[in-house]
């Protein structure tokens, strides 16, 4: 029975996911309108949230070659579940520290920020794709 792994790649424009059908002797490209066929429940909560968004006019969802164009936008408002479901990764476990020094009219008023992770450890990141 073939294995189906969705991947994806990005760039400034969003993210492209495409399906692949691996078997024993290689794999092929699934094409996007056969992904409610195939994919199975695994992968229900991603495709019901997509699927719709590419019937729409808009640049959100769009077919490019063999995969699905998301906008960041669209990748940034998935639940974890649903990005899961299309290969993506889940949602980071970090928490956005906020700190503030004087009153906000204080000429001399400054913000902090940064991640942390559990018991307040500081955390060093890079954004690279959806926000």
């Amino acid at each position: 029975m073939p294995r189906l792994v969705f991947n994806n790649s990005f760039d400034d424009t969003g993210i492209l996911i495409t399906l692949r059908k691996r078997g024993l002797f290689g794999g092929s490209v699934v094409p996007p309108n056969e992904w409610s066929e195939v994919a199975g429940d695994s992968a229900f909560a991603g495709l019901a949230r997509i699927l719709p968004l590419i019937e729409r006019d808009g640049a959100d969802a769009a077919i490019e070659g063999d995969g699905v164009r998301l906008s960041h936008r669209v990748v940034a408002d998935l639940a974890e579940p649903q990005a899961v479901s299309l290969g993506l990764p889940p949602s980071l476990p970090f928490s956005l520290s906020i700190e503030t020094d004087k009153l906000i009219t204080d000429p001399s008023f400054t913000i902090r920020y940064g991640w942390v992770e559990t018991a307040n450890k500081p955390v060093s990141v890079t954004r690279c794709g959806a926000s």
